[in-house]
Order: structure tokens, then sequence, then C-alpha cells
């Protein structure tokens, strides 16, 4: 199982070598992660400021209720919330994958807040993985139980009892 709070290292090195160059190169990098997690980063010379970034992640559940995208609205608005000040969620995601940010530091001056940005965002795969908990466990009934399938290999199940007070 993936650690939730670690950010991808590599998509911390792309990012930051692409706002280090003095001069815009092409980029499309795809790359995977922990064995199922996805990631593909774009930019074009022509269009310099902006960067889109696709993941692809495995639903934790079948149970959760997906937007058109493939992931709960939560998720959704829990990635606008924590991006807001450098990325816009792309309605429609690149074929493949559940999530496209366009990506825009150009507001960001200082290159501390850049790093801090960058480091940020290469925790998306948390924020997205995080909310879907969340999501599916305030949903889970009293007496009910549900299977987590981050890997095929390794389900495991989720279940919420009532405890009596005596």
């Amino acid at each position: 199982m993936a650690f939730f709070n670690s950010g991808s290292r590599a998509l911390v090195e792309i990012l930051t070598r692409m706002q280090s160059t003095e001069r815009p190169l092409p980029v499309d990098h795809t790359f995977f992660e922990f064995g199922s997690i996805r990631y593909h980063v774009e930019a074009s010379a022509s269009d310099s400021e902006n960067v889109y970034l696709s993941i692809s992640t495995p639903s934790l559940s079948h149970e959760a209720s997906p937007s058109p995208s493939g992931l709960p609205e939560i998720t959704l608005q829990e990635t606008r919330k924590t991006y807001h000040k450098f990325a816009e969620i792309i309605e429609l995601p690149r074929d493949g994958y559940v999530l496209t940010l366009k990506l825009n530091f150009t507001g960001l001056t200082r290159p501390k807040d850049r790093t801090k940005a960058i480091n940020q965002v290469s925790r998306l795969q948390s924020v997205v993985l995080s909310s879907q908990l969340k999501h599916m466990l305030g949903r889970l009934g009293p007496s009910s139980t549900m299977r987590l399938v981050y890997n095929q290999r390794d389900p495991f199940f989720v279940s919420k009892t009532v405890k009596i007070l005596r």
C-alpha cells in the first residue's frame, strides 16, 4: 500500500527541471509509481506557461459514486481547494486518466513559492486517494462492510460497527 502522505519524487524532479530552464522545452513524460499509479506530464514550447499533469489511480471501491470523470465529486472539490492558486481541473481528462490538471506557476513569483507548489503537486496521488477514502467511509452504514481495493492482490475490508455503551 502506498503511503498517502508521500509525494512523487519523480514528479518533483520533472517539474523542478521544467521550471529551472531558461528556454522552454517540450516535455512529454509518462511514468508509473507504486505499480498502479500512472502520471503523464506534458508541456509545449509554444505554450510555456502551462503544464498539463494527468493521473490515473485505481478506484478504491466500485461502490464509490463517481462523477463523469471517474472520480467522486468530493475528490474534485478537494483537488480544486488544494491547488486553486496555480492549477485548474480540465473537465475532460486525458484518455486513460481520471484527472488532468492545467498547472500555471507564473503567478508564483518567488522561487520558494514555486518549490512549495511543486511539492504540493507531488502529493496529488494522496489528495485523490485520501478524499476517495473519506467519501467512502462517510457513506458507510452503521453495520455495513466495504471492500477496498488498492492492489488487486491485496483487497481489504472496512466495517463500521455500533458500539454499545453500558
